[in-house]
């Protein structure tokens, strides 16, 4: 694994089945984590997933390491 600088699964994922959010909520700007995970399922299996991590270098390769 390449750590942050791993980028295969960042970015969108049009039309996703699935989207969760953490730290994009208004009062939440800037003071937390931000990241976006969209999914998509296939015969009740996630067969791809994307990422948009707002933050440091730790938070993206946090992110980068479980997908």
């Amino acid at each position: 694994r390449q750590g942050a600088t791993d980028t295969r699964r960042a970015g969108t994922l049009p039309n996703a089945d699935g989207t969760g959010e953490v730290g994009l909520d208004s009062q939440e700007l800037g003071s937390r984590l931000a990241v976006r995970f969209t999914l998509k399922v296939e015969h009740e299996r996630v067969s791809d997933v994307r990422y948009q991590v707002f933050g440091c270098g730790f938070s993206m390769a946090t992110c980068t390491s479980q997908t």
